[in-house]
């Protein structure tokens, strides 16, 4: 999608708390692409990351919000037919509309991930398989709890909420978030995971 769309009301570079980001709809600067990470207060409603320098991520929970996200990530795609984490997420949009079996029928393909973690998390994706693989692909980094430990938790929580197994996606997602690369790293997608756990009653608010 167009890095135009939205922004933060925060200074860019600026940090702030899940419970103090607010979002706003008026252009990124460079500086806010990199740097910002907030919330729209509607999420129920609308979670927005501006980190990257030429995508905005918008996650969402009503059926338009959803079909919205859905078109933005399939248009990132397009842009950069690679991009493993935009094709799950353009899954884990249509799955809430149509259900995990359509949503896979109709997931993205992408080239190969030089990356192990987010290789079997498409995989599981892709095919339906349970998401051990996941965690296996992990494993050496698990006890230690960094950057392919958080990224898998991450992960195999989403695929279980996909799936509607949600004790399953709250003990990964709880995990992912406990990790010490998500306490530590300030990784916007450890606050997407915060953020997540929190709207769901998971963890309380910051």
């Amino acid at each position: 999608m167009s890095s135009a769309r939205l922004t933060c009301s925060s200074a860019p570079g600026g940090k702030s708390s899940a419970a103090q980001m607010q979002c706003a709809m008026r252009p990124c600067s460079a500086s806010a692409r990199r740097a910002c990470m907030h919330t729209c207060p509607a999420y129920g409603g609308v979670f927005v990351s501006c980190s990257r320098m030429a995508s905005c991520y918008v996650r969402a929970r009503t059926v338009e919000r959803f079909e919205e996200g859905a078109r933005q990530f399939r248009d990132d795609v397009a842009v950069n037919p690679n991009d493993t984490e935009e094709s799950i997420w353009a899954f884990l949009c249509e799955a809430q509309l149509v259900g995990p079996e359509k949503a896979r029928e109709q997931l993205l393909k992408v080239g190969r991930d030089p990356r192990p973690v987010m290789r079997a998390a498409f995989d599981c994706f892709s095919s339906g398989a349970p998401p051990q693989a996941i965690l296996d692909a992990a494993a050496a980094d698990l006890p230690a709890g960094g950057h392919d430990a958080f990224y898998a938790q991450l992960y195999v929580g989403l695929w279980y909420e996909a799936h509607k197994e949600e004790a399953a996606a709250k003990q990964a997602m709880l995990a992912a978030v406990a990790t010490p690369y998500a306490r530590r790293s300030g990784d916007y997608m450890a606050s997407l995971a915060r953020v997540h756990a929190m709207r769901r009653g998971w963890v309380e608010s910051a």
